[in-house]
């Protein structure tokens, strides 16, 4: 009876250990998107570590401008997801452009192109109105050897503009290459050596 209940206990553990979120106190939390990046009155209305299958590690941010309540008001959504490898990111990405199903005609164009050539990327953004008021959403996605950035913004005229989404993508970007720098940890080379 004795081996019945340690495996009994180990499996409990096992199970209460798998459905924990875990924070990882390693994180590249300096290449996350900040309300300091966005102005006065944005407010963290969400935060999470989300699971991705075949990543090391993601970390999700939601800003909304001044009432995080109303979906109504501009918000940017901020997901880094880091890989073991670059293959694992590229996979990642991939299944990035199969949720978002970004294969349609954008209006306005996102022309903005990372520093680093190699980068994958791909965007979306459509003219909507909300509640008569008018709004552009965007989705960019980008592939940064073993990240993947996930960008997605809710526009107006005032709070977030286009520029100004643009300009975030712009120092969104520069953080993953002095990421790079800085940390050249969370750059796994697919071939085993340190990059």
């Amino acid at each position: 009876m004795r081996p019945f209940l340690t495996v009994a206990m180990a499996a409990l553990i096992l199970a209460a250990c798998v459905n924990i979120e875990i924070v990882p106190t390693d994180f590249p939390y300096e290449a996350m998107l900040s309300a300091r990046d966005l102005g006065p009155e944005w407010y963290t209305e969400y935060w999470r570590f989300p699971r991705i299958d075949g990543a090391l590690s993601s970390h999700t941010l939601t800003f909304r401008y001044r009432d995080v309540s109303d979906a109504m008001q501009p918000a940017v959504t901020h997901r880094l997801t880091i890989y073991p490898d670059a293959a694992s990111g590229a996979a990642g990405y991939s299944d990035e452009l199969d949720f978002y199903n970004l294969d349609r005609p954008s209006d306005p164009v996102i022309d903005f192109r990372p520093l680093t050539v190699e980068d994958l990327v791909d965007s979306h953004c459509e003219r909507v109105r909300m509640n008569d008021q008018p709004r552009i959403s965007c989705v960019w996605i980008q592939g940064h050897r073993t990240k993947v950035a996930l960008v997605n913004g809710l526009l107006d005229e005032r709070a977030l503009t286009f520029d100004g989404f643009v300009h975030l993508l712009e120092v969104l970007d520069g953080r993953l290459n002095k990421l790079d720098r800085d940390r050249p940890r969370t750059f796994f080379n697919p071939h085993g050596a340190d990059p």
